[in-house]
């Protein structure tokens, strides 16, 4: 095991020069700051810090079907780490163990495993080797072991999510025992690891587990879910009339935040700069002979989903909300001005409210919203909780 005495950090930040580009050893173990680090040595920094192959063997492969990854024993992740400098945990000394070991070993909590990540580009390039396990005297770990740490960390939180998944499930007695049956067989072929596909959410496999909790749904969820809707009564929204556009989250966001939409009059580049999500649906408006009715899911700040219908041949603003609230200072405002872009001759009637489901709990108005717009457009029966 060897050691090396400290270094003064005296360098500033040195310019890319030809002969370096390639070269790792001009850079790991010179102490250069980690600021406009060339894409081979950034690549070669993260490299260093991903599991290796050796070590995923003994931790579940990612198409392991998410009922037997809750069967899978996995090493202990520790609550806290009180008194710990991140920094200071890497080591000039060669690594004493092997990463595998790091299954045997209790994990750093998440907070202090994000830390050492952020810090773990600068020390390689400060020299530093190895990692010293925080409560084992003499026990330093290769730089691979924070990316081993970061898996098992993220197969205990898919463990977590679906046990409380199940648990919930199983909790709701009024919930059919064909649903939870169909649940529990697709947990069983389901691979923990994975995306969903072919709805261009990204959402994760594990972040499923959300619909079946006492959480508030993110926007990813949000958007998964519509994109489904769009999918499942594609026969419908095809043959309306006027048209149904369910428009994501992203159109009321951008009507509320963007500041395209701040000046007045709004300036004539907008179409150019703007979303063009968003541009595409107001060009569905402006050519819509028989007009458009766009049915979206929009944020409320703060964390709250309301549902929005907009029809543009009845010329009607409606805004449905689970716990009663108006739409966001200015929503209404900048909506109309967003619409005026395009339907320049059309004035909306006064904002009307749309009838949706009460909300009685605190973390149901996304199912809410959604079930509000499905309701409007396709006729579903709002959303009530069991008695």
């Amino acid at each position: 095991m060897s050691a090396h005495p400290p270094h003064s950090y005296t360098n500033a930040v040195e310019d890319l020069t030809a002969h370096e580009v390639g070269d790792l050893s001009l850079w790991i173990g010179q102490q250069k700051e980690y600021h406009d680090v060339p894409g081979y040595v950034s690549n070669e920094l993260c490299w260093r810090t991903s599991p290796i192959h050796a070590v995923l063997e003994h931790l579940p492969p990612a198409d392991l079907p998410i009922l037997q990854l809750l069967e899978f024993p996995t090493p202990r992740i520790m609550d806290t780490i009180p008194g710990i400098t991140p920094d200071a945990l890497f080591s000039f000394c060669d690594a004493t163990h092997t990463s595998s070991e790091c299954c045997q070993m209790p994990a750093p909590p998440h907070n202090l495993l994000t830390q050492l990540q952020a810090s773990a580009g600068q020390a390689m390039l400060d020299g530093k080797v190895s990692i010293q396990y925080w409560d084992r005297e003499g026990v330093f770990l290769p730089f691979d072991a924070l990316g081993t740490w970061a898996f098992i960390l993220e197969i205990n939180n898919a463990k977590k999510a679906w046990i409380n998944a199940l648990q919930w499930m199983e909790e709701h007695l009024a919930i059919p025992e064909e649903y939870t049956t169909r649940v529990k067989s697709l947990l069983s072929q389901v691979p923990w690891k994975d995306y969903i596909k072919g709805l261009g959410s990204g959402l994760t496999i594990t972040e499923m587990a959300t619909f079946l909790s006492k959480k508030w749904l993110s926007d990813t969820h949000i958007h998964t879910t519509l994109a489904v809707t769009r999918c499942l009564r594609h026969n419908v929204l095809s043959g309306t009339d006027p048209c149904i556009e369910i428009a994501s989250p992203d159109f009321f966001s951008h009507v509320l935040y963007s500041p395209l939409l701040s000046t007045t009059p709004i300036t004539s580049d907008y179409s150019h700069n703007a979303p063009r999500s968003v541009i595409r649906l107001g060009d569905k408006i402006k050519n819509a002979a028989s007009g458009v009715l766009i049915a979206a899911v929009a944020y409320s700040p703060e964390s709250h989903w309301a549902c929005l219908l907009i029809d543009s041949r009845a010329r009607t603003i409606q805004w449905g909300d689970s716990v009663g609230r108006a739409m966001p200072a200015s929503g209404e405002d900048r909506l109309r001005a967003w619409l005026s872009l395009f339907l320049l001759d059309t004035q909306f009637l006064p904002l009307q409210s749309l009838s949706c489901a009460h909300q009685t709990d605190s973390y149901s108005c996304g199912i809410i919203a959604i079930n509000t717009l499905k309701h409007h457009i396709f006729g579903d029966d709002l959303w009530t909780l069991p008695t």
